[in-house]
C-alpha cells in the first residue's frame, strides 16, 4: 500500500478575533519577529532559518478535536540546530509554548 493515505486527521476552528476585542487587528510583520526571537534563543549564532509559514494555531490546543476551537495567525519557523518549531502569535509577537 505504498503511496496512498491511510489515516488523516482534520480539526475545524473559528477564524475570528480575540476574546473580547472587537477591533480590527493587524500582524507583527515578519522582520519585528525575527528580532524579536533572535535576542531570545540561546543558539551559536549565525541563525540559520529553514522555513516561515504564516498559518493559524489553536488557542489551549489540546488533544481533544472541538468543533469551533478559536484559532489565531501564528508563524511558524524552523531553525537549523533547533529539533521542533517555534511559533510565534502574530498579533502578539509572543512566543507560543
Amino acid at each position: 500500500m505504498g503511496g496512498r493515505i491511510q489515516k488523516a486527521t482534520m480539526q475545524f476552528g473559528k477564524i475570528s478575533q480575540l476574546e473580547g476585542d472587537e477591533t480590527k487587528r493587524t500582524i507583527y510583520p515578519i522582520d519585528l519577529v525575527l528580532f524579536g526571537i533572535d535576542n531570545e534563543l540561546e543558539l551559536e549564532k549565525p541563525l540559520y532559518i529553514t522555513d516561515i509559514v504564516l498559518g493559524y494555531k489553536a488557542v489551549g490546543e489540546s488533544s481533544a478535536m472541538l468543533l469551533g476551537t478559536q484559532i489565531i495567525p501564528t508563524y511558524k519557523i524552523e531553525i537549523s540546530g533547533l529539533k521542533n518549531p517555534i511559533y510565534v502569535n502574530a498579533y502578539t509577537n509572543k512566543r507560543i509554548e
